[in-house]
């Protein structure tokens, strides 16, 4: 069966998608206001501090478990 509509193309301006909350602006802008920016910059910035967190605790863990099965032995 065929479609009765004909087919429509809409031509859709050159833009962008802001990085924090996804408007439409310019091609020559990352975000659609200062606002936006400071928000998307926290979340980096609160990203890193998680990886920062999750490294130093994956580090004591390894050290925690060296310790327990090397202590043993070097202690008499």
């Amino acid at each position: 069966m065929k479609n009765s509509q004909p087919a429509v193309s809409h031509k859709v301006s050159p833009h962008r998608h802001c990085f924090s909350c996804g408007k439409v602006v310019s091609v020559s802008s990352d975000y659609c206001s200062p606002d936006c920016e400071m928000r998307d910059q926290q979340r980096v910035k609160d990203i890193e501090s998680i990886k920062f967190s999750m490294r130093l605790v994956i580090i004591l863990v390894v050290i925690a478990l060296i310790l327990n099965f090397l202590l043993p032995m070097l202690l008499p």
